[in-house]
């Protein structure tokens, strides 16, 4: 193309490096073509009669004289630019600066561009334009997250909600009502939970504060200000709590038994148990908190008809209730549902008091409880009695009677995690009439001396009346049961009968020890692996917490401990 064809218009134009091929030898573009005459360092020399021109491409730039314009001359080109080096002229100049960005492909890209003032020809100029990085990003919004993708751009554990404003907050910062709804409680590390403290759960939840959840209470440490309903899984009120420390003459601690004084201040406490049981009412369950103090609590103890009562220790000092009569320490009866824990009950003389407990057509359960030196410890009448990680040792005449008086009736005992153990030569358990035994991860053990006297007997029974799992069965005459099983004959090879008295259980390497009724187990000894565990079992042992495995089919330690 020859630039005598060129046009000019009334304004500047742009023209980039790129557009060299369609606009040929444009005034001052960058000559590529080695064998250009015009290419610095060709070799290329015109012929006679010809010149050579920067803006011509064919002939490799090689013209008639007649045919180059002045500005495509060779000679008015800036020195450095033309095949002889010694040559300087005035005349237009091009300035360039390029980026050599090859060995780095996530740098800007340059981009040389010639600019052509074609009102004035003679004025060029080259200048380089940055691409933005494309491969970096900036927030130019001010804004932390993208409110259409929810809370996922908030990393930051102390402020993980994202505001429709687009900026991430602690939940101090907003209302946990709309930041997630249904954990309406703003936590100390920034985010909304169900609670912190068993004040922000409802209906007798507790706050479960490894998981920030309100959860029914399965322990009655759980109920701190309070105790556990065992069966509801619900904590009682906070409202309706009674102290109770005989200690008349303390300094510090002075008891009433007045009618003026409604304990419910730990400095001002009843005396006695029994005057607190008086104050039980139906429907408004109370909360019993029970400390030893300088006098014994000696007398007979009878909960209201249709009472719910919780009778729990105030703190680890231990608590008995010492009966010098013939009158159980607690009867329970007529409706009632009462919980007992860590509460002892013993008989001075030992064998004077008839039964420690008494469950007659009500609901009583022990936990964590000793009842011993009575004449029988507990009898169930028409009950259900629930005997959790207790021991019933060294009465008389017998550990557990359930029983009925008509076949219309009926008591069950659920005995879990406890022992039963040297309660004279009558029965260590025993059920009769329309009677139920539950009896898992419990020991039974040196009860009878009697050949005829089974450590469990069952009499005038229903053809299936017990279930027996992962429990050890020891009788010195080898009369372990009189009941029927309810279950399959191959589910006893998880429970341990042994022809043993107790100190010969430590003898033959049984147990490593027993002591005021409790058995120990020797760790890696016969009862290892007996017992396996199922979905529903307990997860703790006699006297220790999690210890059970908690995986369905698991082996485990027959008896109610785990070494």
């Amino acid at each position: 193309m020859n630039s005598s064809g060129f046009r000019y218009s009334s304004r500047s134009i742009f023209v980039s490096v790129a557009a060299l091929g369609m606009f040929g030898g444009m005034l001052n573009c960058q000559v590529v073509n080695t064998s250009h005459c015009a290419y610095e360092g060709s070799q290329t020399v015109c012929g006679e009669g010809l010149m050579c021109s920067k803006c011509e491409i064919d002939n490799n730039g090689c013209v008639a004289p007649d045919a180059v314009p002045v500005e495509c001359k060779l000679e008015a080109q800036t020195s450095g630019t033309t095949n002889d080096p010694e040559t300087t002229t005035t005349g237009p100049t091009t300035s360039t600066s390029t980026t050599d960005t090859s060995s780095d492909t996530s740098l800007p890209t340059n981009t040389e561009v010639t600019t052509i003032d074609v009102t004035d020809p003679s004025s060029t100029s080259t200048s380089t334009t940055t691409d933005p990085d494309t491969t970096a990003t900036s927030n130019t919004t001010g804004t932390e997250c993208d409110p259409d993708e929810g809370n996922a751009g908030c990393i930051d554990d102390m402020k993980p909600y994202c505001t429709p404003e687009g900026m991430c907050i602690s939940c101090a910062d907003g209302d946990c009502d709309e930041l997630d709804p249904g954990k309406p409680v703003c936590s100390p590390g920034g985010r909304c939970v169900e609670c912190v403290d068993s004040n922000d759960c409802s209906d007798g939840l507790f706050c479960d504060t490894d998981t920030a959840t309100c959860k029914t209470c399965t322990m009655h440490e759980q109920c701190a200000a309070t105790a556990c309903n065992l069966q509801t899984g619900m904590c009682f009120p906070g409202d309706n709590v009674i102290f109770v420390e005989n200690t008349p003459n303390g300094q510090t601690v002075k008891c009433s038994d007045l009618p003026a004084n409604e304990g419910h201040t730990e400095t001002m406490p009843l005396c006695r148990l029994s005057v607190a049981l008086t104050r039980a009412m139906p429907g408004e369950p109370l909360t019993i908190k029970l400390k030893q103090g300088q006098l014994q609590q000696n007398q007979a103890n009878p909960v209201p008809p249709g009472a719910t009562v919780a009778i729990v220790r105030k703190d680890n000092t231990p608590v008995s209730l010492v009966r010098n009569g013939t009158e159980p320490a607690l009867s329970v009866t007529e409706g009632s549902q009462v919980f007992v824990d860590r509460i002892s009950a013993v008989s001075s003389p030992a064998g004077m008091t008839q039964q420690l407990f008494l469950c007659d057509g009500a609901e009583l359960w022990l936990e964590r409880v000793s009842v011993f030196n009575g004449k029988a410890g507990i009898l169930a009448r028409q009950c259900m009695l629930h005997v959790r990680r207790s021991v019933v040792f060294q009465n008389v005449s017998g550990g557990i009677d359930v029983t009925e008086t008509t076949m219309d009736g009926m008591s069950k005992l659920w005995l879990e995690n406890s022992y039963v153990t040297d309660n004279g030569d009558v029965f260590g358990v025993r059920a009769s009439n329309n009677s139920f035994l539950e009896i898992v991860y419990s020991t039974i053990a040196g009860n009878t001396k009697g050949v005829n006297v089974a450590a469990i007997s069952c009499t005038a029974i229903p053809p299936a009346n017990m279930r027996l799992r992962n429990s050890l069965i020891a009788s010195a005459t080898g009369n372990f049961t009189t009941c029927n099983f309810a279950m399959p004959d191959d589910d006893l090879t998880n429970a341990k009968f042994i022809k043993d008295t107790l100190q010969s259980l430590v003898d033959a390497g049984i147990a490593q020890s027993h002591s005021e009724g409790v058995v120990k187990a020797k760790a890696g000894g016969p009862l290892k692996d007996v017992a396996i565990w199922l979905t529903g079992d307990p997860v703790h042992d006699y006297d220790a917490l999690n210890v059970r495995p908690n995986v369905d089919g698991t082996k485990d330690y027959a008896g109610a401990d785990v070494p």
